[in-house]
């Protein structure tokens, strides 16, 4: 953690607990949605931790606490351990280029333009077709 907070990725220990917080929120409001949602197997999907424990102070805001608490007593775990599988779960999404390399890979699908109207300003048309004009100049020489 202090890494990313050494990088400028994060600036605090509590940033970066909110942020595993709300990304573990944010699985968990797409789950729900399944009518075999089970908490008890999101939050036990995580290895057993046996390494040295420190205390640490994090200020989360009204909500995430509120949240934190529900799931809390939802799986009857304590917050201490949720914080534990949160910053797992989100360290493990962070931290895996290959997901990242295929999200950076864009279907041809979608990038083809929809045949809605593409709002531009004047300017902006106006050095589209100046940048196409110049294409076919260099084409044509």
């Amino acid at each position: 953690m202090n890494l990313m907070i050494q990088m400028g990725k994060f600036s605090s220990i509590s940033d970066i607990v909110s942020t595993s917080i709300t990304f573990v929120l944010g699985e968990l409001s797409a789950e729900r949605k399944n009518s075999n949602f089970d908490y008890s197997t999101t939050v036990g999907n995580i290895p057993a931790d046996n390494s040295e424990r420190k205390k640490i102070s994090v200020a989360l805001n009204g909500y995430l606490y509120t949240e934190l608490e529900n799931l809390a007593k939802m799986t009857q775990k304590n917050k201490s351990f949720i914080v534990r599988m949160a910053l797992f779960r989100f360290f493990e999404d962070y931290n895996n280029t290959e997901k990242i390399k295929s999200q950076m890979v864009v279907p041809k699908e979608k990038l083809a333009v929809s045949k809605e109207k593409l709002v531009v300003s004047k300017n902006e048309l106006e050095e589209i077709v100046q940048e196409m004009v110049n294409k076919i100049l260099k084409k044509n020489k």
